[in-house]
């Protein structure tokens, strides 16, 4: 039960930071929709970044 109170928590809250990021983008670089391959997710991922630690937070990896 408290993985589900944890994720619509982390759910609600990525939405309202998505949309306040949105806003503080410039219009070139703001959002346009869906892409067709998997590319937009590479800065995602990279080892260094916050949200790969994130990730490995959630899932119950520690990292190095």
């Amino acid at each position: 039960m408290a993985d589900a109170y944890a994720t619509n928590i982390m759910s609600v809250y990525n939405q309202y930071r998505w949309r306040f990021r949105r806003d503080l983008q410039p219009a070139d670089k703001q959002w346009k929709g869906l892409v067709d391959s998997d590319a937009w997710q590479n800065w995602h991922l990279k080892p260094d970044s916050p949200q790969y630690h994130e990730i490995d937070f959630w899932v119950g990896q520690t990292t190095p």
